[in-house]
């Protein structure tokens, strides 16, 4: 098994998301016009749903956490991704690696973290929030993906030598702390700061979209 199945099985939870994946349109591989829709809703809000309706709906794909997975081992990938973590990446250099890989939409982490910059950079896209019960959010991402975030980050540094023992790079744990970086955070640790900063997400959201351009979907 390759470093990029053992990432992608470690979040099959629920076990639809590989089939989620596997169901987007294996035809939509040239470039396409770019974005059309920014999903900025949190994790286990309905992203993976979303994922698979908007790849039905749109012309091109729609990137998620598991498309973000399935391309683990490539070198280019990161580059982007370590340039829009270090906010260094321009709003062409945004543009060119989601319409080069043909995608109409994205959701999920790790593209909802940025998504002032990807908004920015497609300024007449469509923007979905998703929302469900705080209550049931919380439950969810703590069952589902608040335990893998602690174990990658306790064992980073054996992740790291098994990468180079098999690949001669680790910049695959890398790309796996930018997936969970918001999952690192401290207010995720008990329920009421997590629910807090739900709250807090979705204010901020609904504050800077404007209300002709934001579907709220719950």
């Amino acid at each position: 098994m390759g470093f990029k199945e053992w990432c992608v099985g470690q979040i099959t939870l629920p076990g639809n998301f590989k089939q989620i994946l596997n169901s987007t349109n294996p035809t939509k591989e040239s470039p396409g016009q770019g974005l059309e829709v920014i999903c900025v809703g949190l994790s286990r809000t309905g992203t993976s749903s979303l994922k698979a309706a908007l790849s039905i709906i749109l012309p091109g794909k729609t990137f998620h956490a598991m498309d973000f997975l399935n391309g683990i081992n490539d070198e280019e990938s990161y580059q982007f991704w370590k340039a829009l973590a270090d906010d260094s990446a321009t709003a062409d250099n945004i543009r060119n690696f989601f319409s080069c890989r043909n995608y109409s939409a994205v959701c999920d982490v790790p593209c909802l973290i940025y998504w002032r910059d990807i908004v920015k950079a497609h300024p007449n896209a469509k923007i979905i929030l998703t929302t469900r019960d705080p209550a049931e959010w919380y439950k969810s991402i703590n069952k589902a993906l608040l335990p893998i975030a602690t174990q990658i980050r306790r064992w980073a540094w054996m992740l790291r030598l098994i990468c180079y023992i098999f690949y001669r790079k680790c910049f695959q744990i890398d790309l796996m702390h930018i997936l969970f970086h918001q999952f690192y955070r401290k207010e995720f640790q008990q329920e009421s700061s997590a629910i807090q900063f739900y709250h807090e997400w979705n204010d901020d959201i609904l504050a800077n979209i404007p209300h002709q351009n934001l579907l709220v979907f719950d």
